[in-house]
């Protein structure tokens, strides 16, 4: 049934709104007076009280500062505790003239004229009590005169709290019983508006609710199939037709009848859509197809004639292949009738409201009668002529329905097509077969000369694998060939390199050697000249002796000369001796060295002389490279049956690709022209060979130029025991 009243939803929240508005106006100017009250009584409270408070008690701390700087004077009446008090007094007198202009009420100005009163007093009698102190008159009836001016001073100061507590009080009361009042009003405001809302929310709800719940009821029934509440809201007669209603739930319910209708007549469609397409993909053949899609098409938009043309070419007849409601058909020409005009013309041919006499007409089987609507629709596939779909119905076919023609029309030109399509497939595989049975008495033919091909490629290919055997052969001999020559290039430049270094090397102390030599002949035997001589013929002697006996050790390993006199030793003694042998080295080059050895014995089986050769290479390799005031470690650990020996520095450090042939005879990196030490390249070579004499192993590591070097050394340890 139609509402009493045709609101909109806008309309019934304009009227609660409105309602809502006019309480909740009369009820802010409610909450406004007590508003006005509460803020009245707080004003009273911050403006009148808490500043006149606040300046008292500060007043009172300044007095108390005062009565403390009185007693400091009179006790120490120094020229300085004089100066504070009088400072002080002053500042005091400051708060007390302040107090005094205040504007007050009667009741106040009385207690605070009081106040004044003492506290003018008791300063007098201070300034008296002071000044006869530093003059040393001080007399015991001064400190009574003072206590009985700070006893009274303290009885008015004390009624003026109790006057201004006792006003607070009030003041508190009244800020409290505003704010009651203000809460009451909220309250009482929070209810009526509550109670307004729920009542206007409880009557919108229910005039949305209801149509809501049969909506509701419509949706399930059009779930289970059942589409007659749905129309039934479509058809209800509740509402002017020239005028809609303003009720949207009202609206809703239309649009939704509408949309059932709509829905109906689509869903009616797409069944006899599905009829004819399954139709059209059920069977391939043409009159098996066409039958059902032509009953499917007429009975769904109530047709009373109904035929299917097929034709194999455009330009050939026109050939029924299903009907209804007509018999005795006849092939036609391509632009006679209405579908020879459509298949002519390849676009549909509607005509409607026919004469009596214009030949259509449909039998009823008593009388006949002439169609409303006469339609042809020619069934195409990518413009490909295939047949014609004639329809002659005594009633006017709407859009809907001469759309749906359209639409049968183009699924049956698919299924023509497809059909003609399987046609010429069946042709073309007879056609295949009979060339397949030809194709095949050649291929036994060429199957008799692959034989033979096979053979011959078969002897080939065992040719073809001994000869790339022997290429592999030959490559790889080529291979070892230029590591070979790769070898003796390396070989050949670190021996060229060798021999620089070496002519450089020893060259490097004759010219010493050769201009002491010349100052020993020209100089008196012991003096100081000839002392100096001396020494550099020796060093550079010890220089080149040390350069011969490294020649002479790397040829003893490389040929297995050198044997190893193997002794149980203490590595941390062996390590201790070294570096004290090295010590003015170190001295002498600016350089810290510092000793990190565990507690105990280090059990190691070994050749001392060698061991200290190897230490002492590390070592004045660090030596060499490190700038002056560098740091060199040595450091030992005992680690899984190993002592493990590491010679760390700051210097110079090495390039990352010097690494791995940093061990090898005669290899150097680049070094600075302007360091004075050099070698041969023979140092560290010889400290792997003798590493491994021992059965340990040597690393050396390096994060890159500028940034030091650390050589690693690792030597097994031998069974605990009695060191000899």
């Amino acid at each position: 049934m139609r509402p009493t009243l045709d609101l909109s939803i806008a309309q019934r929240m304009a009227i609660g709104v409105g309602l809502y508005l006019l309480i909740a106006i009369g009820l802010m100017a409610s909450v406004f007076v007590r508003h006005e009250e509460s803020v009245r009584a707080q004003t009273a409270y911050i403006e009148r009280i808490v500043p006149l408070r606040d300046r008292m008690e500060t007043y009172e701390r300044s007095m108390v500062r005062t009565v403390m700087a009185v007693r400091t004077a009179v006790l120490e009446p120094t020229k300085q505790q004089i100066a504070l008090y009088r400072s002080q007094a002053d500042t005091t007198r400051n708060l007390l003239d302040q107090l005094a202009r205040e504007p007050l009420e009667p009741s106040d100005r009385e207690l605070m004229d009081r106040i004044v009163t003492a506290s003018q007093a008791y300063l007098r009698t201070a300034d008296e009590a002071v000044a006869r102190a530093a003059s040393g008159s001080f007399v015991a009836g001064d400190d009574l005169a003072l206590t009985r001016r700070r006893l009274a001073l303290a009885g008015y100061l004390e009624q003026f709290s109790a006057h201004k507590a006792t006003q607070a009080q009030a003041a508190v009361y009244a800020m409290a019983t505003a704010r009651d009042r203000l809460r009451d009003s909220l309250l009482l405001a929070f209810a009526l508006a509550t109670t307004v809302l729920l009542a206007f929310a409880w009557l919108t709800t229910r005039s949305i609710t209801r149509p809501t719940r049969r909506l509701l009821r419509t949706a399930d029934a059009l779930e289970r199939g059942d589409w007659q509440p749905a129309l039934a809201l479509a058809r209800e007669p509740d509402a002017p037709q020239d005028q809609p209603p303003r009720d949207e739930m009202r609206q809703i319910a239309n649009a939704f009848g509408s949309a059932a209708l709509a829905l109906e007549s689509r869903e009616q469609r797409l069944r006899a859509e599905s009829r004819v397409a399954k139709s059209v993909s059920s069977t391939l053949e043409r009159a098996g197809t066409a039958g059902p899609a032509l009953r499917a098409i007429v009975e769904h938009i109530g047709a009373s004639i109904g035929v299917i043309y097929w034709t194999p070419d455009a330009a050939r007849p026109l050939e029924p292949v299903a009907a209804y409601g007509v018999a005795d058909l006849g092939p036609v020409a391509p632009g006679e009738g209405v579908p020879g005009q459509a298949a002519r013309d390849r676009r549909p041919v509607v005509l409607g409201s026919l004469p009596r006499d214009s030949g259509f007409a449909v039998k009823l089987g008593y009388d006949q009668a002439p169609p409303k609507t006469v339609a042809a629709f020619p069934l195409l596939f990518q413009e490909n002529l295939h047949g014609v779909l004639l329809i002659a119905s005594l009633r006017t076919l709407a859009a809907e329905q001469l759309a749906f023609l359209e639409a049968a029309a183009g699924q049956l030109g698919i299924g023509f097509h497809n059909i003609a399509a399987y046609e010429r497939i069946q042709m073309l595989l007879a056609d295949l077969r009979a060339r397949n049975e030809q194709i095949q008495a050649q291929n036994e033919e060429l199957q008799a000369q692959n034989e033979e091909i096979q053979a011959q490629n078969e002897e080939i290919q065992a040719q073809s694998q001994q000869l790339q055997v022997q290429h592999e052969e030959i490559q790889a001999q080529n291979e070892q060939l230029r590591e070979h020559a790769t070898m003796l290039a390396e070989a050949d430049d670190r021996k060229n390199r060798f021999l620089g270094v070496l002519a450089h090397e020893l060259r490097n102390p004759m010219a010493p050697i050769s201009n002491s030599i010349f100052i020993l002949k020209r100089a008196r035997p012991g003096s100081a000249d000839a002392l100096r001589a001396q020494e550099i013929i020796e060093r550079q002697t010890r220089h080149l002796v040390r350069l011969i006996d490294d020649l002479l050790d790397v040829t003893r390993i490389s040929e297995g000369k050198i044997r190893i006199q193997r002794e149980r030793l203490d590595l941390a003694e062996v390590i201790r001796a070294c570096v004290e042998d090295l010590e003015a080295s170190f001295e002498q080059n600016e350089l810290t060295l510092t000793l990190d050895l565990p507690e105990g014995d280090i059990p190691i089986e070994g050749d001392r002389t060698r061991l200290s050769q190897v230490l002492g290479n590390l070592l004045n390799n660090s030596i060499k490279f490190c700038d002056r005031g560098g740091h060199v470690k040595v450091s030992v650990t005992v680690t899984e049956g190993q002592a493990v020996l590491r010679v760390a520095d700051n210097g110079v450090g090495m390039e990352p690709m010097l690494l791995p042939r940093l061990f090898q005879p005669f290899s150097q990196g680049e070094v600075d022209p302007a360091r004075p030490n050099g070698g041969l390249g023979l140092g560290l070579a010889l400290v792997k060979s003798l590493v491994q004499l021992h059965g340990g192993t040597v690393t050396a590591h390096s994060e890159g130029p500028g940034r030091g070097a650390e050589f690693t050394v690792y030597l097994p340890l031998a069974e605990r025991g009695v060191l000899a």
